[in-house]
């Protein structure tokens, strides 16, 4: 779904609308109107193997000056939280956080939906067709690893805990800077001093990179610690 700009728009969502459902209907979503937060759904579903319950997402919004800020929160991912840019109703801000949590998933729902990668890749080659077989060999020898830390962390906690994480477990927080986007990550989960501490990435050049960073700092300090490493050897 593309992003809409702030202040709204006119006759520009339905243009917006046209050109984006191939992508909803490959995406798992169908119908007349297929929005971010109908594709969070479908994601949500297909992600967890059963429907969602209704305090599986929850969207929350606070008005700043003269437009909206809102966030969601993945119950039904350990907690998760993504925060939407400003909009000027509280329909649009939630809107637009339902996108930033699209788009930090897109990985996995481009693997979800093969046909939406697949034609995003012809799309790439039909545009640099000089630079398109080097990004395509360079593209999965890079990111398997980086799409995996969330998993390595996640898997971590579950053994340090003798069960899967649960709401409010493993607490994501990405907000966007002048720099770019930066993430926080809280572990309450963990023992000890790690359950109160804050992890904070660099500025990074997307939501997803910012996550992966915090996720990275937070893994590495599990195995400094000697007593959770013990645990975990």
């Amino acid at each position: 779904v593309a992003r809409p700009p702030d202040g709204g728009g006119g006759g520009g969502d339905d243009d917006r609308r046209k050109s984006a459902t191939s992508s909803e209907d490959a995406f798992g979503c169908k119908g007349p109107v297929c929005d971010a937060k109908s594709q969070v759904i479908v994601f949500c579903q297909r992600s967890c193997g059963r429907p969602m319950r209704r305090d599986d997402v929850v969207y929350s919004a606070e008005r700043r000056g003269l437009l909206h800020v809102a966030t969601v929160r993945l119950n039904c991912f350990a907690g998760e939280v993504f925060k939407g840019q400003p909009r000027s109703s509280r329909k649009e801000a939630e809107q637009a956080a339902a996108q930033e949590l699209l788009e930090a998933f897109r990985r996995e729902r481009e693997q979800m939906f093969p046909a939406v990668k697949k034609r995003r890749i012809t799309e790439r080659q039909r545009q640099q067709p000089a630079q398109g077989d080097a990004n395509a060999d360079e593209g999965p020898s890079k990111r398997p690893d980086e799409a995996d830390i969330k998993t390595r962390l996640h898997d971590v906690c579950t053994r340090l805990l003798g069960r899967p994480p649960q709401a409010g477990d493993v607490l994501y927080e990405v907000v966007a800077g002048n720099g770019g986007p930066s993430a926080t990550l809280r572990l309450p989960c963990l023992p000890g001093e790690l359950g109160s501490r804050v992890w904070t990435s660099s500025a990074c050049p997307s939501r997803k990179d910012a996550r992966m960073q915090a996720a990275d700092l937070a893994f590495r300090a599990i195995f400094d610690d000697p007593e959770l490493a013990a645990r975990l050897s």
